[in-house]
């Protein structure tokens, strides 16, 4: 299947003049049946570079994906062609593979849910669900999204900290983990949701 998987990816993105392959991955998916682990769906992805070309603002390197799934479950081969390896939300920059938060309803921090940035076609971005069983989703890059790898000046992901909290009925001390950053600020998971809140106002819980 990966053999096949790289034939598929060669045709729908053949290479131009001074173009070349580079950076080659896969990702190998795998279903249970009968405790027997049987690969689901193989996806091979490839850098597509020019000879020549500086990696800048205003040469975007291509990003060609294809995909192939087990004939055994009955599905049909599906392909994505890239045609950029990152995109800007909010002046903050992901690319593909990143780990990002996300929610639907933009700029909603209610029900965020992880994922992997799969590839990015247009204005489009496909991500990738951290939860088993789930589809993976082709949502607008002008949403909100949040990394979940990049850390703050004096915090980082995964630390404990409290922050004020403001609302009409006055204020109040909240404790949370940093889940994910946006833009200079922190998201911050507490038992009651998630918030959003500037380093300033974060005091690290040791």
């Amino acid at each position: 299947m990966l053999l096949d998987a790289k034939k598929r990816l060669f045709s729908n993105r053949p290479l131009n003049k001074n173009e070349y392959y580079s950076n080659f991955t896969s990702t190998i998916s795998q279903k249970f049946i009968l405790g027997v682990a049987v690969i689901h769906k193989v996806t091979v992805s490839a850098e597509v570079l020019k000879s020549g070309e500086s990696n800048d603002s205003t040469n975007v390197f291509k990003n060609a994906t294809a995909e192939i799934n087990n004939k055994t479950f009955g599905k049909i081969f599906s392909v994505i062609i890239s045609d950029k390896t990152y995109f800007i939300s909010d002046k903050d920059t992901f690319k593909v593979g990143d780990e990002v938060y996300y929610n639907y309803d933009n700029d909603n921090l209610k029900n965020l849910k992880r994922y992997k940035v799969m590839s990015i076609l247009k204005d489009k971005a496909s991500l990738k669900s951290n939860n088993l069983g789930e589809e993976s989703e082709l949502v607008p890059i002008k949403h909100k999204f949040y990394s979940a790898t990049k850390n703050l000046e004096k915090f980082k992901i995964g630390d404990k900290v409290k922050f004020e909290y403001s609302s009409n009925s006055g204020s109040r001390f909240i404790d949370g983990i940093i889940i994910a950053t946006s833009n200079g600020y922190a998201i911050i998971q507490t038992i009651s949701g998630a918030y959003s809140a500037p380093p300033i106002k974060l005091e690290l819980i040791k």
